[in-house]
């Protein structure tokens, strides 16, 4: 998933831990944050400010500051 922007790739791996996102740089692929938005993810959205990742799980809605990888939102 990309930012409105196309400045940021949000991605997850099948070797990490299963809450484990990734926020990169999409210009080169560079890890800039890691977010663990913990387990049974959803869907996930990158908001157009880009510290804003906003998930869904089977329990509701989140939303999380990817600076500081911080739930702000449960």
């Amino acid at each position: 998933h990309t930012d409105p922007a196309g400045r940021w790739l949000v991605t997850r791996r099948r070797n990490r831990p299963p809450g484990e996102t990734e926020l990169r740089e999409a210009a080169t692929g560079r890890v800039a944050a890691v977010v663990d938005v913990g387990p049974g993810l959803d869907f996930l959205a990158l908001a157009a400010d880009g510290r804003t990742l906003v998930t869904t799980h089977q329990d509701g809605l989140r939303a999380w500051d990817v600076p500081t990888g911080r739930e702000v939102l449960h």
